[in-house]
């Protein structure tokens, strides 16, 4: 039932997100830099909304937002690799690059730690606290 949960949310974020890029660009900066371009629009707001969505589930410590953290940061190569059609930024493309390493990284660590029955510093916390 959760994912059904998160799977809404994504669609309703990624539609969200579909308005509010360019709204928000044009009221900032008086222009949308693509209004001819759909992919990079398109890129942009799936991976806010992957952001999004994996901030909402690291915040509830779900194992589940390094999934979406993968997700979110190909997006982001693609678009600033230049696959998007609008060049290619360097810096941006080796960010998000060292991102979807670390995030690879972070879900097998997280993954290895739960099957090895290791508990979280939150549920260390939590059970302190008590």
């Amino acid at each position: 039932m959760q994912w059904i949960g998160c799977a809404v949310l994504t669609a309703v974020l990624v539609a969200f997100f579909m308005w509010e890029i360019p709204v928000v660009s044009i009221r900032m900066g008086g222009y949308y830099n693509f209004p001819l371009y759909s992919l990079p629009h398109w890129l942009d707001a799936i991976s806010n909304t992957l952001s999004t969505m994996a901030q909402l589930l690291m915040a509830f410590s779900k194992w589940e937002q390094w999934i979406y953290w993968v997700c979110a940061a190909v997006p982001q190569i693609w678009m600033w690799g230049g696959a998007a059609g609008f060049g290619m930024d360097y810096n941006l493309t080796m960010l998000f690059s060292i991102y979807l390493i670390l995030n690879i990284r972070g879900f097998f660590l997280w993954y290895s730690r739960n099957a090895q029955g290791q508990k979280s510093a939150i549920d260390i916390e939590v059970t302190e606290n008590k």
